[in-house]
């Protein structure tokens, strides 16, 4: 399995690999700062399985990176998970009417976060 984590917080991604690692020890993490390097990192040969999305992020945020993925007939198949620290429900049924297939917000504790990731990813 090949995920690629577009988000902005160095702690964050380190985090999540972590728990990436316990769900899917397999699993092939790549990450990109923004929302642009998100970008330049799908022009590969190898497309991910799933993308998981921070929302807010410098250059690009997650709702033009979402937008431009979901217009591109080569990328729109992709599963992409917001994965934000914010809790607005509002936010949450804009990013599905965009093409997002889930809403994760970012858990202040480790196992919520491998449990949520068990649950997506299997």
């Amino acid at each position: 399995m090949r995920i690629l984590l577009v988000d902005d917080d160095e702690d964050d991604h380190d985090i999540f690999r972590e728990a990436v690692l316990i769900v899917k020890p397999d699993c092939q993490l790549t990450v990109a700062r923004d929302g642009e390097q998100g970008l330049m990192q799908l022009t590969s040969a190898v497309l991910p399985d799933y993308i998981f999305l921070d929302v807010n992020m410098p250059k690009m945020d997650g709702k033009e990176f979402l937008k431009t993925i979901k217009a591109n007939p080569d990328l729109e198949k992709i599963p992409v998970v917001i994965y934000s620290t914010s809790k607005h429900r509002s936010a949450l049924g804009e990013y599905i009417a965009m093409g997002a297939s889930n809403y994760l917000t970012k858990p202040s504790e480790f196992n919520l976060l491998v449990s949520y990731l068990k649950s997506i990813l299997h």
